[in-house]
């Protein structure tokens, strides 16, 4: 009747129920904050409120490129890794590359054993969030100590690449 709905991702107006696609700022309004942080690591806790939750979803939308725009509210890794605030941190290109790596192994899109040239892959609005909640003074030192180590852990063979170790 007045206002509007949303349902599977599109809007109904009124009750002739004229669809149209949902804008990028009306998709990232129906994310609750049970959704956005993804599975791994175990033991992540949301340390965001509400408000800073639409202050990140306002900043990734303003990131994303023109010609990007309709693709699934997805960033390109390097415009992500250009921010100011990630750069002074230096594991965040692999925490990103990490959370891409078993985004992309969940969804069984791509079968190959690694992500062929990762500079050119998209970032969605929850690895995003993801990321910035492993660096949170809210998470539990264990927690970012086994993020560090599966990062290390070349092949999941539970130790860390000699190459590695001296770097």
């Amino acid at each position: 009747m007045f206002g509007h709905k949303a349902r599977n991702g599109v809007q109904v107006d009124g009750e002739e129920a004229v669809a149209k696609p949902l804008s990028a700022h009306e998709q990232l309004g129906l994310l609750e904050i049970g959704e956005i942080l993804l599975k791994y690591p175990a033991g992540l806790v949301q340390p965001f409120s509400r408000q800073e939750l639409a202050r990140l979803k306002k900043r990734f939308v303003q990131l994303i490129p023109a010609k990007d725009a309709s693709r699934d509210l997805r960033l390109p890794l390097a415009v992500l890794l250009q921010m100011p605030e990630l750069r002074a941190q230096p594991f965040v290109p692999f925490v990103i590359r990490l959370l891409l790596a078993r985004e992309v192994k969940e969804s069984s899109l791509n079968t190959s054993s690694g992500i062929e040239n990762i500079d050119e892959e998209m970032v969605s609005f929850s690895a995003f969030v993801t990321t910035l909640a492993v660096f949170s003074v809210k998470q539990p030192l264990e927690l970012k100590r086994r993020v560090l180590f599966d990062i290390y852990d070349q092949g999941n063979k539970g130790h860390c690449a000699k190459a590695w170790r001296f770097t």
